[in-house]
């Protein structure tokens, strides 16, 4: 074998030996989002630079009492990436409370040690779940049809 193989084999090897590593030290289950802001640049990072719309968070600071969130994501996901940290700088700007969120992470078959993912029916992520007294309301799947506040609004309504 010459030299350019040989290389091209041992990167392969090596990229799929740190993607197994990789996959066994990701977290996973409920998960408290100080923990990924903490531990992940890209979480700080996503929320610094979204800057959402002002009109759509008056109006979601109008959130009733009885909605609550679910939200499944995993930190190897790029969507996930992006929107969760949106998600979280959308909450905050309206005034709600983080302990009407509940965060769970997945790994990369989408799956958790509480197996809430399929008690939901999530195949994709992040998946946003809005419940209303308990019952879902709507969900927004990988990415907003719109902005995420402005998806968050419509499902409210």
């Amino acid at each position: 074998m010459q030299l350019p193989g040989m290389l091209f084999l041992l990167a392969t090897i090596i990229s799929i030996h740190t993607c197994a590593a990789q996959g066994s030290a990701v977290p996973t289950g409920k998960t408290d989002v100080k923990e990924i802001e903490h531990n992940y640049s890209w979480f700080s990072e996503g929320y610094n630079l979204y800057i959402p719309d002002s009109t759509d968070i008056t109006a979601l600071t109008k959130e009733r009492a009885t909605t609550t969130y679910i939200v499944f994501a995993g930190i190897w996901c790029g969507d996930t990436k992006r929107e969760l940290p949106r998600f979280y700088k959308i909450t905050d700007q309206a005034n709600i409370p983080k302990e009407k969120i509940t965060l769970y992470l997945l790994d990369q078959s989408k799956k958790s040690p509480q197996k809430l993912e399929k008690k939901y029916k999530v195949h994709s992520i992040p998946t946003f779940i809005i419940l209303e007294n308990g019952k879902e309301k709507g969900r927004i799947v990988e990415s907003p049809q719109s902005t995420l506040e402005k998806d968050l609004l419509e499902i409210l309504k």
